[in-house]
């Protein structure tokens, strides 16, 4: 009796790409794409698109372009410990490629880089799934096409993701070139608390999410004191969001314990975010009960006139450390700060029709 062989699909079934995309050694390629690949065995192919059409929206709509990812070629082993922590990798810096591009109504967060592994057996309707990094758990029993997978509402599905070609090329260089430069290891390994502050699930809190996002700028700034945070963000980030004028105040510096004013510092207005930002992080470890109102700037001089909540500040300076670093590791093509879309491009590059019949039903 032949030796039933199991195969895996590994997949990010909310992440749309329209175009294949590699990152060091992990293909990603979409669902679309890869119909269409003469390479792929139909016996094969027949099956992915069973596995395709258990990923649906909540009224039952079908999800149509999953993304498969690939360790090297295309091809369905079960993948081993060393490939799953590349895999990771390389989701995370697409993940930090398809955040940079801010759009509106078509944005992403983390969740829609989850990576789904699913064994199956060809000719057999039968599928596990595999997951869980502390505890694996493998799930049985599915069969095809029985069985759906419902994407969870706070999980945003967008038109697609693209990613900036000149990043890319930077990460792609580090990776294959460079992969144990001091920089880029910080990259990285900011980027794991990055992702985990960017869910859009209820299950993390918005004071996890601040201490996420301080850990990494923490990380990628190298940065052990509260004056090299506010000194190496204000050298490293070149965001012009949220900042004003480069223009220096006295600004009070605060004990964290006592309430007491140490000093006056002539800072930046990014500087003093930081400074405000840095005690927020001491607050949320230190004290009890944290008021929802202190995860919104505020300055002790009352320059900041809008509403603006920390993270969304700590998210965008971020990014554009990111950016910044790769920049002065001889990137210079690489953006220096987020990419804001055009949102009218976009339904022009979609949909057409939908996109003229707003524009004649918005014209003057």
């Amino acid at each position: 009796m032949p030796k039933v062989q199991h195969k895996t699909a590994v997949l990010m079934p909310y992440a749309p790409l329209k175009e294949e995309l590699n990152i060091g050694d992990i293909k990603f390629i979409p669902f679309q794409k890869l119909k269409v690949n003469p390479k792929i065995d139909k016996a094969v192919l027949d099956h992915l698109t069973k596995i395709v059409a258990t990923y649906k929206n909540l009224g039952g709509s079908q999800i149509h372009n999953p993304t498969f990812i690939f360790v090297n070629n295309i091809n369905f082993k079960n993948p081993t410990r060393v490939s799953i922590e590349r895999i990771e990798t390389a989701k995370k810096l697409l993940a930090f490629l398809g955040i940079m591009r801010m759009v509106s109504f078509s944005f992403v967060t983390s969740d829609n880089f989850e990576v789904i592994y699913q064994s199956f057996i060809l000719g057999d309707d039968h599928v596990s799934t595999r997951a869980g990094s502390i505890h694996s758990i493998m799930t049985g029993g599915y069969q095809l096409p029985k069985v759906t997978f419902f994407k969870p509402e706070y999980v945003n599905l967008p038109f697609d993701i693209r990613a900036d070609n000149n990043t890319l090329d930077a990460f792609n260089k580090e990776l294959l070139t460079n992969p144990s430069r001091n920089e880029f290891l910080r990259i990285l390994r900011s980027l794991e608390f990055f992702f985990d502050a960017y869910r859009n699930s209820y299950d993390v809190t918005w004071y996890s999410r601040i201490l996420l996002i301080f850990i990494a700028l923490e990380v990628i700034l190298d940065c052990e004191t509260r004056t090299q945070f506010r000194n190496r963000l204000q050298d490293l980030c070149t965001h012009k969001r949220f900042i004003g004028k480069e223009k220096t105040y006295s600004y009070p510096i605060m004990n964290t314990q006592t309430g007491n004013k140490m000093s006056d510092e002539n800072l930046t207005y990014k500087q003093i975010w930081a400074e405000e930002f840095y005690k927020l992080r001491h607050n949320i470890i230190h004290h009890g009960v944290i008021p929802k109102d202190w995860l919104v700037f505020k300055d002790l001089l009352g320059i900041t006139k809008r509403t603006v909540g920390h993270f969304y500040i700590a998210e965008r300076f971020y990014i554009s450390v990111v950016l910044q670093t790769l920049r002065r590791l001889g990137y210079t093509s690489v953006p220096d700060e987020t990419i804001i879309e055009d949102p009218k491009e976009i339904l022009k590059r979609e949909n057409n029709y939908l996109y003229n019949a707003l524009a004649t039903k918005l014209s003057p």
